[in-house]
């Protein structure tokens, strides 16, 4: 179940999901494999090796956060989590959900701050969600479980940062965290060092479920479109999701934001078991959109 991220894929991905090319500013660019685990430590290198053998449980950290360094080629994979945490799934119930977010797949923009935002700027370095930058995510109203084809999609700011997780059960109501703590030594304290040494301030963080990690090392050349994608591509997709009333006319302007995601999501509902619902249009999706020159 173990397998291999190659710091080579990396620029191939921004062709294959139809992202903004990199800038000259980007020395740094985060990532998450929902569901996977590094293998070894936090040491740059040109490939890492991760276990996809266990599911997210919501208890344990089960997941991996990289950084690309992109002018070296090299990558970086540290232990985290990207869901939420049970203790605060099982408080948000009593609110229809809400206190508790589970983030969709996507390319999502973050900024230096701290974490909360009225935190200690110096002890509580973080990575901040930005004013005005919505994310798509789910929350569950019935039970510990979040189910892409029956949970409430929202979109928001969910005021969900990148920070530390702590050294034992991993602690978040949404955030992406990585394991340690604030002032003590571990992955997020490298994590945050490596790209707090920098003057880059805007970092963009792509998260993606380890089954479409795979799928994307096993062929990079298929394209596919999630939040964030920008491109002619994006805009046919946009496109047929407008012709069925689930995006409005102005929405078709070939940047694939949350609301573009919302829409790709209710599509793949509403096809019944014969798309999975994750908010990403691959070749199935496509095809199902009517879309045959994928």
């Amino acid at each position: 179940m173990a397998f291999d991220i190659k710091a080579q894929l990396f620029p191939t991905l921004w062709d294959t999901l139809d992202l903004r090319p990199v800038t000259d500013a980007e020395k740094i660019i985060f990532f998450g494999v929902r569901s996977a685990l590094p293998t070894h430590g936090n040491l740059k290198r040109t490939s890492v090796t991760l276990d996809g053998s266990k599911s997210y449980n919501h208890v344990d950290y089960r997941c991996t956060m990289m950084q690309w360094y992109v002018p070296e080629g090299q990558i970086a994979a540290f232990t985290a989590s990207t869901v939420p945490n049970r203790t605060f799934m099982a408080g948000a119930l009593n609110d229809e959900g809400q206190g508790a977010n589970l983030l969709a797949p996507g390319c999502y923009p973050f900024v230096k701050g701290p974490h909360p935002r009225g935190g200690d700027p110096v002890t509580r370095k973080a990575f901040r969600e930005p004013d005005g930058k919505p994310k798509l995510v789910l929350r569950t109203a019935e039970d510990l479980i979040y189910e892409w084809e029956t949970d409430r999609p929202e979109i928001g700011n969910v005021f969900d940062n990148i920070h530390a997780g702590g050294a034992g059960a991993f602690s978040s109501a949404g955030c992406q965290v990585l394991k340690g703590g604030y002032t003590t030594s571990g992955d997020w304290k490298v994590f945050r060092d490596r790209a707090y040494a920098l003057s880059q301030t805007d970092f963009r963080y792509l998260m993606l479920p380890a089954s479409v990690w795979k799928s994307i090392i096993g062929d990079p050349a298929v394209p596919r479109i999630i939040v964030g994608s920008k491109s002619e591509r994006a805009r046919a997709v946009q496109q047929k999701l407008h012709e069925r009333g689930l995006l409005p006319a102005n929405g078709v302007d070939s940047d694939f934001g949350t609301k573009s995601g919302m829409a790709l999501l209710k599509f793949q509902r509403g096809m019944g078991n014969s798309l999975a619902a994750d908010a990403i249009c691959g070749q199935e999706t496509a095809r199902a959109l009517g879309i045959t020159d994928w």
